[in-house]
């Protein structure tokens, strides 16, 4: 692979990527009167934790590894719903298909967690940017 003359050999552009609230953003797409609610994933029960928790519960102070008794505490509104991991790794998939689309290298680290190479795409947009400044154009790149 040939290198931009401001990155050496070797060296690559390596992003992490890493989506929060992932469980609880997936149930309230899925679910639209979970919308705007405090969301918490995980178990409800009195030795339940939560697995992810929505912006909406995290205002309240609920986040993961929390107990459910005490998210319950901090917020009494919050909606428990039980983990369907079939339809995380299935989100997981699709999301992964997008990176596919811009990264040469995809190390996966969960469902809504990876690092990604994107040194070839950084190369054509840096190359890019130089023609459009060589021949006096201002655009932004676009990858699409």
């Amino acid at each position: 692979m040939l290198h931009p003359p401001d990155l050496a050999p070797g060296l690559r552009r390596i992003i992490h990527i890493d989506m929060d609230a992932f469980y609880a953003s997936v149930e309230q797409r899925e679910d639209p009167t979970l919308r705007g609610v405090p969301v918490a994933v995980g178990g409800a029960g009195p030795r339940g934790v939560v697995a992810a928790a929505s912006y909406e519960a995290r205002k309240f102070g609920v986040h993961s590894a929390m107990s459910s008794v005490a998210a319950r505490r901090k917020c009494p509104e919050l909606v428990f719903v039980s983990p369907r991991f079939d339809v995380y790794r299935a989100v997981s998939q699709q999301i992964r298909a997008i990176y596919e689309r811009y990264a040469s290298l995809i190390q996966p680290l969960s469902l809504d967690e990876a690092y990604l190479d994107v040194t070839a795409l950084w190369w054509i947009a840096a190359r890019r940017q130089r023609l459009r400044k060589k021949l006096g154009r201002r655009s932004a790149w676009r990858p699409d």
